[in-house]
This record gives C-alpha cells, sequence and structure tokens, in this order.
C-alpha cells in the first residue's frame, strides 16, 4: 500500500474463493489453514440471535465483538448477563483488568451471549466453553453452515435471517476493536470459509 510516493504497509494475503466446492481464485498458499479467532464472533452471535427475541442492538454488538473494557462496553456486558440472567462468576473467559475480573476480558460480551444462549434453552452453563458443551455444537453447526460444509447434525433455523437480524441491529452501536485505531461495526460479512475455535 503506497502513500503518496512512499510504501505505507505490505500485506501479505492469503486467500481462496471457491464456488460449487471448486477453487475459482487464489492468492498466497490457499491450503493454508488458520484460525478466525475473534473475526468468528459474527458467527457465534449466531444462535443467541435465533434463540432469543428479546436481544437487541447493544446485546448483539457486544456478543459480536472484542471490547476494551470501556465504560459503555462494560455496562454492555453486565446488562446481557442480567437479561441471561447469569453472573459474572460465570464468565469463563478469565480475569483482566485492574482490578482483575472475566468481566474486563475482551471477549467477554461474547460469554456473556453464551451464558445467554444457556439460559434460553435450558443447558448447563458450566464448561459452555468446552468443545463438547451444546454451546460449541450449535456454533460449530453455524460455521459448518456458512462454510457450506457438511456435518451430522440437523440444518438449524435460517442463517440468512439470523445475518439479517444481526445486520439490522448492528447500526448504532459499535465496538472499537482492540489494537484498531478507528471504530469498526460489530458484524461482518458472510465468510466464503470458516475454521471455528472457541
Amino acid at each position: 500500500m503506497r502513500r503518496g510516493g512512499t510504501v505505507e504497509a505490505v500485506h501479505r494475503v492469503h486467500a481462496v474463493a471457491v464456488q460449487d466446492g471448486a477453487i475459482v481464485a487464489e492468492a498466497g498458499d490457499a491450503k493454508l489453514v488458520a484460525f478466525m479467532r475473534s473475526s468468528s464472533k459474527p458467527l457465534q452471535a449466531i444462535p443467541l440471535a435465533r434463540a432469543r427475541e428479546d436481544v437487541d442492538a447493544r446485546d448483539l454488538a457486544i456478543a459480536s465483538a472484542s471490547h476494551l473494557a470501556d465504560a459503555a462496553q462494560l455496562a454492555a456486558v453486565r446488562a446481557l448477563l442480567a437479561k441471561a440472567p447469569a453472573d459474572v462468576e460465570e464468565l469463563e473467559c478469565g480475569p483482566e483488568g485492574d482490578p482483575p475480573s472475566p468481566l474486563n476480558h475482551n471477549c467477554s460480551g461474547k460469554h456473556a451471549g453464551m451464558l445467554a444462549l444457556c439460559r434460553a434453552n435450558g443447558w448447563p452453563s458450566e464448561g459452555y466453553r468446552l468443545a463438547e458443551h451444546p454451546v460449541q455444537r450449535e456454533m460449530l453447526a453455524v460455521h459448518a453452515e456458512a462454510s457450506e460444509v457438511e456435518r451430522t447434525r440437523s440444518r438449524p433455523r435460517s442463517t440468512a435471517a439470523a445475518w439479517s437480524r444481526l445486520r439490522s441491529h448492528s447500526s448504532g452501536w459499535h465496538t472499537r476493536s482492540r489494537g484498531s485505531s478507528g471504530w469498526t461495526a460489530a458484524t461482518a460479512s458472510r465468510p466464503a470459509c470458516a475454521s471455528f475455535r472457541s
């Protein structure tokens, strides 16, 4: 990337475009496997959007984003926990900040959303972060559906409807990503491919 005559940044891209199961374009290493990490959060919020009609724009935004633990963001996490209902002590994301608290963790909104999903479905909250928990199975199913790969579970309610709901709720509530210099919306476009790990 150039600004004027100066090279400002160099970006290495590994990407692949797939249509009907065939690679139609690629850049870099098309076989590279990478974790989506926090870019997966909007997909991880889809089961919450499907399960709870009472979640609002702020709930979905904080469940879909990383945060810096500012006052408004912590208030959003607390509000989602109250709506779940769940306690800060149930968050399994580990403590951060001063004083250390799971609430201050940049993923606490996502974890609050997972607890709200547990409550909506009558699932136990303990171990919700573990691969065998129903929360993680639901999120894996959404990722498989979005990346158009087979899975052994029955097809959940429409991903398109949940994405529409996430998009419609995303305007007006934004969070700042860790390390970014600007404000970014807490939604993303549907990926062509997804790898998932909680």
